[in-house]
């Protein structure tokens, strides 16, 4: 039995809408920079073998992962794309399997790089490293001048090349002079870099929202993450991106109840006057938030109906004063209905959250179906 008929609320993941999107970015940074697309977290909920598929075909530059499981997931579903692991590894183990795989790896520190080095020299191999510059975000990289320490340390490892330096922007959403700071000292450090007599081929800092607004920092590759799946990094909507995921289900259970009668947990919502309900199979328990309580809305035919009191774990209740429902109507919770439509951005915003943890939360929970 497939997920789909195991369960009557699924996520649907458009490729096709991933596609234009990921042409749509191409159009924006022109022929001569190459995408890393970001399908850490199972790219965004999105299902990260899937989407890499697509991508692959449409000639992504790299993959980026956050850890060496992920990259391990996409190389066991033949995945043949470069790969860059974005994240740390820890241990000599790791160091193995990232050279085993024959993908490439984030360098924080000088003993990362020796354990990649001591296995890569072991196996004759060659391990392809990205140095990792802090700008400003103030998690992990490097200062500018330890940087450059590393830097010299790594480049006389036999058994490593330096494919990559890059940084990352934690306010490109909203701070443009510190962005265009951060774009100017990146820039300052990979002209010391080629001053020294080291010619790196990719140069990457800019995420979504770099993507979108700072063409001064696109450089030679660019990672583009949730604008990918056609969300927005920004408190607007985007235009020219299509959503790749929407969230389905359909009414189980209907009813009319009369005047001042309670409805779920906390009895919160009480009805005004007689009135039609329809619960939904969709809860907390399967990444729909629970801060969306009594705020949120559904589409049913095209027309939005609201929430009603408390989202439960396993379902929420809908309801009309004038709309009976009926069992077995197609719901939507995210996603387009005829003319209307429940963006991800609006489910965040209504829940006090971001839409980088609406995504992630309904992929991990719900199956999901493709088109």
């Amino acid at each position: 039995m497939s997920d789909k008929k195991m369960r009557a609320t699924y996520v649907e993941i458009n490729l096709s809408a991933l596609q234009k999107n990921f042409l749509r970015i191409k159009h924006i940074i022109g022929e001569n920079v190459g995408i890393l697309a970001t399908v850490k977290q199972d790219a965004y909920g999105h299902g990260a073998v899937g989407v890499s598929r697509v991508l692959e075909n449409l000639g992504v530059t790299f993959l980026g992962v956050a850890r060496v499981d992920e990259a391990f997931v996409l190389r066991r579903n033949r995945i043949k794309a470069k790969i860059l692991n974005l994240g740390v590894i820890s241990s000599f183990g790791e160091a193995k399997e990232i050279v085993d795989m024959g993908i490439s790896q984030t360098i924080n520190t000088f003993k990362q790089a020796t354990y990649l080095n001591r296995y890569a020299s072991s196996k004759d191999k060659i391990v392809n490293v990205h140095l990792k510059i802090d700008t400003g975000m103030t998690r992990l990289g490097l200062p500018f001048s330890s940087a450059l320490e590393l830097l010299s340390k790594v480049r006389r490892l036999s058994h490593l090349y330096v494919e990559g330096i890059f940084t990352h922007f934690p306010v490109a959403d909203k701070d443009p002079d510190f962005t265009l700071w951060q774009i100017r000292q990146f820039d300052e450090f990979v002209r010391e870099v080629k001053r020294n007599g080291l010619d790196v081929p990719f140069i990457h800092a800019s995420n979504s929202a770099g993507v979108l607004n700072y063409p001064e920092g696109h450089f030679n590759l660019v990672r583009p993450g949730i604008v990918l799946y056609g969300v927005s990094p920004f408190n607007y909507p985007l235009k020219g991106f299509l959503p790749v995921m929407s969230v389905k289900s359909i009414v189980v259970f209907e009813r009319k109840i009369p005047k001042n009668t309670p409805v779920g947990y906390g009895r919160s919502f009480i009805s005004s006057r007689s009135m039609y309900i329809a619960v939904v199979p969709i809860g907390y328990g399967d990444g729909y938030p629970f801060g969306i309580s009594g705020k949120g809305e559904v589409l049913i035919h095209g027309e939005r109906y609201p929430i009603l009191g408390r989202v439960c774990m396993d379902f929420i209740i809908v309801g009309s004063y004038t709309r009976k429902f009926r069992v077995g109507e197609k719901v939507i919770v995210m996603g387009k209905q005829k003319k209307e439509s429940i963006r991800c951005e609006e489910i965040s915003s209504l829940s006090g959250t971001i839409s980088y943890e609406t995504l992630c939360r309904f992929g991990k929970n719900l199956p999901h179906v493709y088109i």
